[in-house]
């Protein structure tokens, strides 16, 4: 009929423009919530979102759907989508080295601490940015080195 809304979804698009953004977010973070990642790439949650759920059906990232008190969704890159930020860095003619996490992430203190780390470093990137400033590096400690102990320091 003429003048009525359709409330149907139309189904997303196999590929966006964010995409490679989020890619190279969660290659250079690690792991992003919804909101972070909305921030990184300047762009809606609702967006982000829904590339993140075509991106994981794609096989590119993982995600562990936490129960609400205990904290938001987490993503991260699978093995299919460490090849591919490799790609995407290749293309601008950089080198990464970069690993999937082997079992994803689990919800606990750890990951809440996680999560306050890539604020903080989003944080300062905000300020560096706004203050004309560089951050000429980041040295992170909570990445599990293959004793399974978190001491590994890595230097961005």
């Amino acid at each position: 009929m003429a003048g009525r809304l359709s409330t149907k979804k139309n189904k997303p698009a196999a590929s966006s423009a964010a995409d490679p953004k989020l890619i190279d977010g969660l290659a250079w973070y690690r792991l992003l919530t919804i909101r972070q990642a909305a921030w990184l790439c300047s762009a809606s949650e609702e967006l982000v979102g829904e590339r993140f759920r075509v991106l994981n059906r794609q096989g590119l990232i993982g995600l562990l759907n936490q129960p609400r008190m205990l904290g938001p969704r987490v993503h991260w890159l699978t093995p299919k989508g460490v090849a591919l930020a490799i790609d995407y860095a290749a293309e601008r003619g950089e080198t990464i080295q970069l690993t999937a996490p082997k079992n994803g992430f689990s919800a606990g203190e750890h990951l809440r601490q996680r999560i306050g780390i890539v604020d903080c470093h989003l944080g300062l990137r905000a300020w560096a940015g706004a203050s004309r400033a560089t951050v000429e590096g980041f040295r992170v400690e909570f990445e599990a080195n293959p004793q399974g102990l978190l001491a590994k320091a890595l230097s961005y």
